[in-house]
């Protein structure tokens, strides 16, 4: 008889509704704030990948526009795994953007999975290519040492104005996940710092 004596990976969930299918109104999903430069946001229940619903973020035309939380929270030292999940109504390079920032510190992660200083341009984690099918965009980081117990963090996520878009197009996010575990890193598991792997509907 062998026994396994590897650690098991048991992931605790950071963030509240983001799987989006708690909407108190269909332009208001409950615990996200829209940024609404020129664009809206909406609650759709056509396009969403499983559940019931997932969030409509349509461009009009001169400015980016996504959805951000303000309420994470996360320990010093812990890694994290980000995903989420976006498809588009039409394809757009650099279309969808993607941030992590730690809100108390003035701090964000770059596309190294390193922290930097804020800035106040969209999408330093990285930018990525909207597809017609959902696709799932994750990326692996640690919180600073130095960071506070209370800190609170930011995940943010863009329709970006450089990706091309034309009036009234859209991207439907679902899904989306900011999990820490509670035994080995995720570090460990042979993830790149930061992916985005095609999936159907």
């Amino acid at each position: 008889m062998s026994v396994d004596l590897a650690p098991r990976l048991v992931a605790s969930e950071r963030i509240m509704n983001g799987d989006m299918e708690n909407w108190p109104s269909t332009v208001a999903a409950a615990g996200w704030t829209f940024y609404q430069n020129d664009g809206y946001i909406t609650q759709d229940t056509t396009e969403q990948r499983i559940g019931l619903s997932c969030a409509r973020i349509s461009y009009l035309g001169s400015a980016s526009v996504g959805l951000e939380r303000y309420d994470v929270n996360i320990p010093p030292g812990q890694w994290c795994l980000v995903e989420a999940w976006a498809k588009a109504t039409a394809a757009r390079t650099n279309g969808l953007g993607l941030r992590l920032i730690n809100l108390t510190k003035s701090r964000e992660v770059n596309a190294s999975s390193q922290w930097v200083t804020a800035a106040t341009n969209y999408a330093l984690i990285g930018s990525f290519n909207a597809a017609m099918v959902y696709q799932k965009f994750a990326f692996l980081f640690r919180a600073e040492d130095t960071a506070g117990i209370s800190d609170l963090y930011a995940p943010v996520a863009y329709l970006l104005n450089t990706g091309g878009w034309s009036y009234g197009q859209s991207i439907y996010l679902d899904s989306i996940s900011l999990s820490t575990p509670n035994a080995r890193p995720i570090d460990r598991l042979g993830l790149a710092p930061l992916t985005h792997t095609a999936g159907l509907h």
